[in-house]
């Protein structure tokens, strides 16, 4: 996560300069998402064995910055690969109601549950729409980014694109895939019943995934030059 913190920094420094929309919601999805959501969700004992032990606020912040994040991810997927589509609109609409929805239902689960249960049995069911969603938003962000490399392709074949541009534009795809990796080994814990950060086989996939989507993004958007160049395309 500390890669992504790193690009996170560096976008953010370019929206600063550039006040300019997809920076800003790119910026924010990753410093929420990865700087601090993941890692105030373990402070505030998400996967300790009894539900007693957790921080009902620290949870309910947590979680609510890890959906906070995902709604600003697919705002920026929006914004930069459909924005003149209603669809687009929808889909940021849709999702931002589904883990609204998801924030008040985990947080009345927990909050309900008996003190010998754990946060992960207490929530149940219910981290499934954080995961499903988040799920879902990074698939989106991947085939949009994928479609845009593929088009960048075919142009630069007719000498009508910086092939610098085509080869961040990759990055990015495979970060955003990296992304989708990682929260299917997500449910994969969540499939098992265990915290994916204990759970032997999803805690590895999650760590490799984690550093491939770090440092996929940050080649694709290593420098503010850089930065503004890919996500204002």
């Amino acid at each position: 996560m500390l890669g992504l913190t790193w690009v996170a920094i560096r976008v953010l420094r370019v929206a600063r300069r550039t006040r300019s929309a997809p920076e800003l919601l790119l910026g924010i999805s990753f410093l929420t998402f990865s700087t601090l959501g993941v890692p105030l969700l373990a402070i505030a004992g998400y996967g300790s064995d009894r539900v007693a032990d957790v921080s009902l606020p620290l949870l309910s912040l947590a979680l609510g910055l890890l959906d906070f994040g995902t709604v600003c991810f697919a705002a920026f997927v929006a914004r930069v690969f459909r924005p003149a589509s209603r669809i687009g609109a929808v889909a940021v609409a849709a999702t931002a109601s589904a883990l609204l929805a998801h924030l008040v239902l985990a947080t009345r689960a927990v909050a309900a549950a008996a003190p010998e249960l754990s946060a992960i049995q207490a929530i149940g069911k219910v981290e499934l729409v954080l995961s499903v969603v988040m799920s879902a938003t990074f698939a989106w962000g991947a085939a949009e980014s994928f479609a845009y490399w593929s088009r960048l392709r075919r142009q630069h074949s007719l000498g009508l694109a910086d092939p610098t541009g085509v080869r961040r534009m990759l990055l990015f795809a495979i970060g955003c895939s990296s992304q989708l990796a990682m929260m299917g080994f997500t449910l994969l814990a969540s499939a098992r019943g265990t915290n994916p950060l204990a759970d032997p086989v999803p805690a590895l996939g999650i760590a490799a995934t984690s550093l491939g989507m770090g440092l996929a993004f940050a080649f694709a958007l290593g420098s503010p030059s850089r930065a503004a160049s890919a996500v204002a395309a």
